[in-house]
């Protein structure tokens, strides 16, 4: 069987368990006999947002800011070189390569 056919399976089981597990509810079946707390609440639109304005104070990021960027993203390299994992390490493991 193949994954996608047991995952499609499964989709199933799944449907049919929650229509089991709705033969206990009282909210289920025709809308008409749910109880009155189901229809308590209304969407209603509500007023218009405020239109967005950019903050004045907010210039965006400084020269060095994008510095420290810089900085932190090379720092952030030199590390994942450090942990870098290769097929040997797998081996090493007993894990597949491939």
């Amino acid at each position: 069987m193949l994954a996608h056919e047991i995952a499609r399976a499964d989709a199933i089981l799944v449907d049919q368990l929650v229509e089991l597990r709705s033969l206990d509810d009282p909210d289920y079946g025709d809308p008409a006999e749910w109880p009155a707390w189901t229809d308590e609440d209304i969407w209603t639109i509500g007023p218009e947002p405020l239109p967005l304005e950019p903050d004045p104070d907010d210039a965006g990021p400084t020269e060095a800011d994008w510095d420290e960027y810089a900085r932190v993203a090379e720092w952030q390299d030199r590390v994942e070189a450090m942990h870098r994992v290769t097929d040997d390490d797998l081996r090493a493991a007993g894990l597949p390569v491939g």
